[in-house]
């Protein structure tokens, strides 16, 4: 593949495209490639000395030849500064990456864009406190073609609850990880390989890495690991997690949490061939933490034969510092208290702890959900007579112990949607459904209108989730 390399002309002193947008010759930037989506920055810097040595040198941009969506820029300056880069699909520059650290040598990746696309994008000097002092010209590079074998998706609708992109895995001829933008445009992607089962792909805390949690294979759930990527793809690294099955989170504080199939603690006392899951964290260094064990809080509903909780779905809240995990065999969700292990409260299954408001009913086959505050919103795989998955939302009251159902959703026609499904609550109100065997997400309004279809024929999802590229630091 051709790796475009671009050396970019630095600006004279003064930079012509500085505050005023006046400054320089007719071959000036208009004010509209100034970067019209920051000018609380460039206001900021409107009363500011620029520093010539601050001027950024050496600018060059190349196209990633491993992900041909990602550009990467690179400049050195004369005098330690910070700096950034201002970038989009048009002069408007309505994007801009996090500033590097202060230094000499700069290096950064510009990230979301989609193929065979003109990256306009300026490089920005500023200071330790994050003062504009130098704005470059405006320079293009265009995107790379997207490999064979990755989906083109058809979107219908607009998404007004999210301009992000979504992360996850998807599965059809080959596994990929992908990072998919609201006009259902591949803006990075990852080809995976093809062992074990893989569970999920997200962005690492940081914005600088993509993780992807894979079990082992069925009966060898000892070889499960987690493999963190820069986003080039130039490094990465590999954590054995063994026992790992169906779940996997990095946690903001480092390391991940993962559900772990668990043997009885006292084989002679369980029934035959019994096996349950718990919540387990590794660190970096490969020591694990065990919070909480279902065969301690719930061993009296153990069955033979079989993984009777069967936990399906992991969440962590940095908030609350808990733990929700969804167990399908068990038909129950569970809160977890991150730091003593204490069980919170369970919905659902044999140790139920709550009752149903009016015409509500358990929901008993779920996976995964989204907990915001007092709202519940779980994927309902249904079952085999019913034929038909939902989203459900639960109002819970976690003091009176009562649940009741305030909204759900069934796709048109029905869906059976056996394994994975997923949601998210959007803050307008608007639920993210993914239909994943299906291969279709959709955007749902509280009145039940599809606002924004996502279709991908023979593309199955896994578990997703949303992400901003950039900290905005």
């Amino acid at each position: 593949m051709l790796l475009l390399l671009l050396a970019c002309t630095a600006s004279p002193d003064p930079p012509r495209s500085g505050p005023s947008g006046t400054a320089g010759d007719d071959t000036a930037a208009p004010d509209s490639a100034v970067d019209t989506a920051t000018d609380t920055a460039r206001d900021s810097a409107a009363d500011t000395a620029w520093d010539s040595d601050a001027e950024p040198l050496d600018v060059t941009a190349e196209i990633v030849e491993e992900v041909v969506t990602v550009v990467r820029v690179r400049w050195r300056t004369a005098v330690e500064t910070r700096g950034r880069v201002h970038f989009g699909e048009d002069a408007d520059l309505g994007r801009r990456t996090d500033r590097t650290p202060l230094g000499l040598d700069h290096e950064v990746l510009l990230l979301g864009m989609p193929e065979q696309t003109e990256v306009h994008f300026q490089v920005v000097s500023e200071d330790g406190g994050g003062v504009v002092t130098w704005l470059q010209d405006v320079d293009t590079i265009t995107t790379g073609s997207l490999p064979a074998g990755l989906p083109i998706f058809e979107v219908t609708g607009t998404a007004p609850s999210w301009d992000d992109v979504i992360v996850g895995p998807i599965t059809g001829a080959a596994d990929h990880a992908v990072m998919i933008d609201n006009q259902g445009r591949i803006v990075w992607y990852n080809t995976l390989p093809d062992a074990g089962q893989l569970m999920r792909a997200s962005l690492s805390w940081d914005r600088r890495e993509m993780i992807t949690f894979m079990a082992g294979p069925r009966g060898q759930l000892e070889d499960g690991y987690a493999v963190r990527v820069s986003l080039d793809l130039s490094e990465s690294s590999r954590l054995g997690t063994p026992g790992v099955d169906h779940d996997m989170i990095e946690l903001p504080q480092g390391g991940y949490a993962a559900i772990v199939v668990v043997e009885p603690p006292d084989p002679d006392a369980a029934p035959d061939n019994s096996l349950a899951d718990a919540i387990v964290e590794f660190d970096l260094d490969g020591t694990t933490r065990e919070i909480w064990n279902a065969w301690e809080v719930l061993d009296e509903h153990a069955r033979a034969n079989t993984n009777w909780t069967h936990a399906n779905a992991l969440d962590y809240d940095p908030v609350s510092d808990t733990y929700t995990v969804s167990l399908k065999d068990g038909n129950a969700f569970v809160h977890v208290d991150a730091e003593t292990g204490e069980t919170l409260w369970v919905l659902g299954g044999p140790a139920e702890q709550f009752s149903y408001v009016g015409s509500t009913l358990p929901v008993p086959h779920h996976h995964q959900f989204h907990l915001v505050g007092d709202r519940l919103v779980l994927f309902d795989n249904g079952d085999a007579l019913s034929g038909r998955s939902r989203a459900v939302e639960l109002l819970l009251d976690t003091e009176a112990l009562t649940a009741e159902s305030v909204w759900s959703y069934a796709h048109d026609p029905d869906y059976s949607v056996t394994a994975k499904g997923d949601v998210q609550r959007f803050s307008d109100g608007n639920t993210q459904i993914v239909w994943s065997s299906e291969g279709e997400i959709q955007d749902v309004s509280p009145t039940g209108e599809v606002v924004w279809q996502l279709n991908g024929p023979g593309v199955g999802f896994v578990f997703t989730e949303h992400a901003e590229l950039y900290r905005g630091d």
